[in-house]
């Protein structure tokens, strides 16, 4: 199979399914790709029309690619993002790993993770624990990396200005070389099909390389856009270069050696990627998304607006009705899917239409309380975070002027309050309470004077149904019922707790002890004033909060449901930290001193760890405020790899990953005059894991140091021709590893023979 960041990911994503040799079942096809304001999600289940269902909002996305349940985000200087995309719809970010540098592209591969970075290479991660990877390869190449593809067992490395690296992927912690395709170029992207390489290269169109084997890798014809080709993808016969103001050019490649213009489609924006799903390709607008059939491309076949409500089905069947004692209660139908909540809005006759209140994801149903004498009219919509749905249809009801107020809500886990007004109520002697659960005879429970207006019953027990009836006795021995309800109390979330999961997010998780919630509010306050963050379904179990990294938030949860709400959960308390950035790894000698800066105030403790290979060891704990530490059991000609890790109780940030070769200086340098104008630099190679020499000079006492020669692992001579007679030159030789990491020898100086 070919994997690609160009369709930047096609999530097939089978989250329940019942599988056989003639049917599936699926829930759920998305097309996850990049936009100006991060990722947009689109529901593909039928591609001609696809629908824009979420958005995971970030800046600076380079790139993206899907392996088992996670989403990899490519994120240039904040390296990858790891989202938990279980629920598709529901992105939750696990985890970021930190490369040090800029991150352009990442492809999934058999649990390996190959990551370009564009200052420090290729990067290969082990992801058989997603929240433990394991780098075991890194290639630094020559100049900026930019792009890979993976075709089978071979991968293809983009160098800028260098050219194409190919690599035996049979063994894919350990890649080796197989050719090298020269491209002088800056190459924005790369695409295999058929053995054939198509290399996007910027104003010079697009080159053809012939790849179906290592003897045979040849450039076979080059492709003029007439604009500035960003990406390019293949479909059968037909090559789709994204050309940036001049749209999406497509060309016919069933001879790739002969490729001919087949069309040019033209968008209102500049097209800089290549985003597809099976056979269809999207080109996605500010407010639509425009549709190519990949088998015929002569145009684009269709251009779907995309506006607010698309990707929501509105409510329908919406109804009211009068409870006695003035209650309305609302009842709809939920026809979409992927909704956040309801908003549920009321005018009376001849006012406005104001919002009154918003109910959860999948809620069906709302009760009123707030109401008097007068004539309503109901609407409700479905939203989500980037989306509102059509209005469902209007109900209108009418509340008597002669019927006693009452009211009831359930105030907590373990009790109900009652309110009424019975002014209208002529010769009202007192009001009695009565309840009951299930099918038991009522019980009166209080009677309270003609003045009351109120009752909080405080015995009540949680995950329990009660009903209840108000009746007002008069001084003639009349009675009249003016309130018969039902509630349902609910259990309180418990045993809340707060992890950080990233420098600007902290998730809140909690027991979800009740079987009879509509779903949860989260209130958070980081000074003295709570305030509700967010509304969640019925089961949720957790919320990942966006904040301000050092700030401490504290948190409190209660269930609700139509009737009320559950008493609240423990306030809980948390803050991210910034994690410490910069971090250096310098050899002195075969010590190892690693340094960084320290960002956070929140810290309590520090720890180092290192890993050499697979084995991962903690070697310090250090106090709060430390920026520099010194390794001393470190050998020369081994690799380890380093990370800061920070505290604050158990809640922990840790600093990207630097990985350093200790190399042994070259040494016994010597240098010798052959004749007037030149000499022969020699000195022992003292290293096994060195990736080049250099030999440095410099012109006499007040030159500079400069490059004279680059020279193999294990070289341990070099002449140096073309001096003046009667100088005085420096030299030094600098061992290189494969990290770029560096140690010198000594200085010799030399003064040639004169003629």
């Amino acid at each position: 199979m070919n994997i690609s960041k160009k369709i930047l990911i096609a999530l097939n994503l089978v989250l329940f399914f019942v599988l056989t040799f003639s049917s599936q079942a699926l829930i759920g096809k998305y097309l996850f790709v990049i936009d100006a304001e991060g990722v947009r999600i689109i529901d593909v289940s039928d591609g001609f029309n696809p629908l824009i269902v979420g958005n995971i909002k970030l800046q600076d996305v380079q790139g993206i690619t899907f392996g088992n349940k996670y989403l990899y985000v490519a994120n240039g200087a904040n390296g990858l993002l790891v989202y938990d995309v279980s629920n598709p719809l529901q992105p939750v970010l696990n985890s970021s790993l930190r490369t040090g540098g800029y991150v352009l592209r990442s492809v999934f591969e058999k649990n390996h993770l190959f990551t370009v970075d564009r200052d420090k290479g290729l990067m290969v991660f082990d992801m058989a624990i997603p929240d433990d990877p394991v780098l075991v390869y890194r290639n630094s190449f020559k100049s900026r990396v930019s792009d890979i593809f993976i075709d089978g067992k071979k991968g293809f490395v983009a160098v800028n200005g260098d050219g194409i690296y190919v690599l035996d992927l049979n063994d894919l912690e350990n890649p080796s070389q197989i050719a090298k395709i020269p491209v002088l170029s800056d190459i924005y992207s790369i695409f295999v099909s058929n053995n054939y390489l198509y290399v996007a290269v910027g104003d010079k169109g697009i080159s053809i390389f012939d790849v179906s084997s290592p003897s045979k890798f040849k450039s076979i014809a080059e492709f003029n856009t007439d604009g500035t080709a960003y990406d390019v993808y293949v479909y059968g016969n037909y090559m789709f270069v994204a050309d940036g103001s001049n749209g999406i050019v497509v060309a016919d490649v069933g001879n790739p050696a002969f490729p001919k213009k087949f069309s040019v489609l033209k968008t209102e924006s500049p097209t800089l990627r290549v985003d597809v799903y099976e056979k269809y390709l999207y080109k996605f607008e500010k407010d639509k998304v425009l549709v190519v059939d990949m088998t015929g491309p002569s145009n684009f076949v269709k251009a779907e607006q995309v506006s607010k409500g698309m990707s929501l089905n509105p409510p329908t069947e919406l109804s009211a009705t009068v409870a006695l004692g003035n209650v309305l209660r609302l009842k709809w139908v939920d026809n979409s899917n992927n909704e956040e909540g309801f908003k549920i809005e009321r005018r009376e006759e001849n006012g406005n239409w104001i919002m009154i209140a918003t109910v959860g994801k999948d809620a069906t149903e709302y009760v009123d309380r707030q109401v008097s004498a007068t004539k309503y009219f109901y609407r409700i919509k479905a939203f989500s975070k980037d989306a509102e749905s059509n209005y469902s249809n209007q109900v209108s009801v009418t509340i008597s002027a002669t019927a006693p107020k009452v009211s009831i809500q359930v105030a907590s886990s373990k009790s109900v309050v009652l309110n009424w007004n019975i002014d209208l109520i002529k010769n009202a002697k007192e009001v009695v309470v009565y309840r009951k659960t299930g099918s038991e005879d009522w019980k009166e429970i209080i009677t309270l004077s003609n003045t009351s207006d109120g009752y909080k019953d405080d015995k009540v027990l949680p995950e329990m149904i009660y009903y209840y009836k108000v009746v007002v006795k008069t001084n003639d021995g009349q009675e009249q019922e003016i309130a018969n309800f039902d509630v349902k109390t609910i259990n309180a979330p418990s045993n809340a707790w707060v992890t950080p999961v990233s420098p600007m997010q902290l998730k809140l998780q909690w027991w979800d002890n009740s079987n009879s919630e509509s779903g949860y509010l989260i209130e958070r306050k980081s000074d003295k004033v709570w305030e509700t963050i967010s509304t969640t379904k019925e089961n949720v179990r957790e919320y990942v909060d966006t904040v301000v990294p050092e700030v401490i938030y504290t948190y409190r949860i209660r269930a609700y449901n139509p009737y009320g709400y559950s008493s609240y959960s423990e306030e809980v308390s948390g803050n991210t930290m910034n994690p410490p950035t910069n971090l250096t790894a310098e050899a002195t000698g075969s010590r190892v001193l690693l340094s960084w800066i320290d960002n956070s105030q929140r810290e309590e403790k520090i720890e180092v760890y290192r890993r050499v290979g697979r084995t991962l060891q903690k070697l310090a704990t250090l106090p709060a405020n430390s920026t520099s530490y010194l390794d001393e059991t470190t050998e020369f000609d081994k690799t380890y790899s380093y990370y800061m890790r920070y505290y604050n109780g158990q809640n922990f940030v840790d600093s990207t990953v630097i990985t350093i070769t200790v190399l042994p200086a070259p040494s016994n340098l010597k240098v010798t005059a052959i004749s007037s104008t030149s000499v022969q630099v020699s000195w022992a190679d003292n290293s096994t894991q060195e990736k080049a020499y250099v030999v440095e000079r410099k012109d006499g006492t007040s030159g500079k140091w400069k490059e004279v020669a680059s020279l193999s692992p294990s070289s341990e001579v070099y002449k140096d021709v073309e001096l003046i007679p009667g100088f005085t030159y420096f030299y030094r030789v600098k061992c290189i590893s494969e990290y770029g990491d560096q140690v010198y020898s000594e200085e010799v100086k030399i003064t040639t023979p004169k003629n």
